[in-house]
């Protein structure tokens, strides 16, 4: 299963509006919730809101994502970045679903058949799918939450070759139905 299968149980097994995407790697801020809730009632086209996602020494690790071209590689805006210089919401490309709030009649059901195992760009797809159909995926600097990198998937150098081999058919995947090849 990848990650959009298990948010799709979420979806579920509730019936709001709004509704949570996070995974076990995530340490919430008191209220952190608040602003987004407050983001996504105020702005009618938003899909998908992300907080500020900060390193377990609050750093910043993702405050939205961007792609440079041309090879379509995707950057985490703010990373290594403190805080304070990124306390404002705006529109992005793209978000990591590791916490973010969806709004159910933007997103549910999130795609499923196109992205194998948890090998990634699952989230950006689903966000560029989003933007194209007219939706809109925002940063809110206002909400912040610890994220542990790979906390649940392993170090880097603990990668099987499976695991290596899921992440690089996904990008192809990724390439094939999102790059401009000329």
């Amino acid at each position: 299963a990848g990650g959009n299968q298990i948010f799709n149980i979420g979806f579920e097994n509730t019936e709001s509006e709004f509704v949570v995407g996070m995974t076990n790697s995530v340490e919430v801020e008191i209220n952190w919730l608040l602003p987004l809730l407050r983001l996504m009632e105020q702005v009618e086209d938003a899909a998908i809101v992300q907080p500020v996602h900060l390193t377990p020494l609050g750093i910043v690790e993702n405050a939205g994502i961007y792609f440079q071209e041309p090879m379509m590689h995707h950057m985490n805006y703010g990373c290594g970045e403190p805080l304070q210089r990124w306390l404002h919401i705006r529109p992005v490309d793209a978000v990591g679903f590791c916490c973010v709030l969806f709004r159910r009649s933007a997103v549910y059901p999130l795609p499923t058949d196109y992205y194998i195992g948890f090998g990634g760009f699952e989230d950006v797809d689903t966000c560029f799918q989003l933007r194209k159909k007219g939706w809109k995926i925002y940063y809110c600097g206002y909400s912040s939450v610890y994220h542990h990198t790979l906390a649940t998937t392993g170090a880097p150098n603990t990668w099987s070759e499976k695991k290596a081999k899921e992440y690089d058919e996904n990008r192809f995947r990724f390439l094939t139905r999102w790059a401009n090849w000329g």
